[in-house]
């Protein structure tokens, strides 16, 4: 267990050595959260998280990213996904052909734009969608 803990750090250490401040895309689950908690430690600025939320509470887990980002005092921003034909979410799956992880990057990417942060996607669930 120790290993995978400094293997962990030392990946996400590496991962925020970039010319611009590197953001967290926070789930608020275990995975994006350990990871949100070593970025802001090993950071040498405050470290952005970008989480994406629904209005269907069912979906929604916001309230645990919050949580995160506020425990860890990260910079949050949040998009909320909403059911309408003419929202972001429904045009990023358009977009991306209803693939929904291709559809999930192009909605985590509006949510950093604008703010001057690259985003680094985890992957640690296997299927490269956290």
């Amino acid at each position: 267990m120790e290993f995978g803990c400094a293997a962990l750090q030392a990946s996400m250490k590496a991962h925020l050595v970039a010319d611009v401040p590197v953001g967290v895309l926070l789930s608020g689950g275990i995975d994006s959260s350990a990871l949100a908690a070593i970025a802001a430690r090993e950071s040498s600025y405050r470290v952005s998280t970008f989480s994406i939320g629904f209005e269907e509470r069912s979906f929604n887990e916001l309230e645990q990213a919050r949580q995160i980002a506020e425990l860890y005092g990260t910079d949050h921003h949040e998009l909320i996904v909403r059911p309408d034909a003419d929202s972001p979410a429904a045009l990023a799956l358009h977009t991306a052909g209803n693939d929904l992880i291709i559809g999930g990057a192009l909605l985590e990417g509006r949510a950093a734009a604008g703010t001057g942060c690259a985003v680094r996607r985890t992957g640690l669930n296997g299927r490269g969608a956290s």
